[in-house]
């Protein structure tokens, strides 16, 4: 009896879940690069702009760079932001998005390097991915 119920429980969530992919299928995924070197003296800016590169990164310090995304579709999407790696520890950024049609939004992360590490300079990198869903 067990065993039937959760046979019908996992085909109910099968059903589900690909109910919502058709209402809300995945249009586009980026990743993006992201890394910064935190050190205890010094500073510096990486002006790269196909990555998203903190450069170097004093302990204790906040940056923030943004991301641009535009919507080129005709209608409303959102895009969902996630981060991987060494550097996901240390980002803050919205988790959904939502771009109206023809419009553009810039999308924080925010880097807060913490107060203590190691005394030698650290490195921190991984990736950001951006994934576009019709709203």
């Amino acid at each position: 009896m067990v065993g039937i119920f959760v046979i019908c429980l996992s085909l109910l969530s099968l059903v589900f879940n690909f109910v919502r992919l058709f209402k809300h299928p995945v249009l586009e995924v980026r990743e993006i690069y992201a890394s910064a070197n935190l050190t205890h003296d010094t500073w510096g800016i990486d002006l790269n702009d196909s990555s998203l590169a903190f450069g170097k990164v004093v302990v204790g310090s906040v940056q923030t760079r943004k991301v641009k995304v535009e919507n080129g579709y005709g209608f409303e999407i959102n895009v969902f932001a996630s981060a991987e790696g060494k550097i996901a520890e240390l980002l803050d950024f919205p988790a959904k998005t939502k771009v109206p049609k023809g419009e553009s939004r810039e999308i924080p992360f925010t880097l807060r390097a913490p107060a203590r590490i190691p005394p030698q300079e650290e490195f921190f990198d991984g990736k950001v991915k951006l994934v576009f869903v019709k709203a």
